[in-house]
């Protein structure tokens, strides 16, 4: 995987985060986890 696709692929997921913390708890995954804080993140991820 080239370096630039790479990137882009980075930048992809996190304007999808970024759009998806503005959505209502009950009907996003990500807004819901960030909604419980970053203890429910940092499970998430790892």
């Amino acid at each position: 995987m080239k370096t630039g696709t790479s990137a882009t692929m980075f930048q992809r997921v996190y304007d999808v985060i970024l759009e998806r913390k503005n959505y209502s708890p009950d009907n996003s995954y990500v807004a819901s986890l960030m909604d419980k804080g970053i203890d429910s993140i940092l499970k998430k991820i790892g």
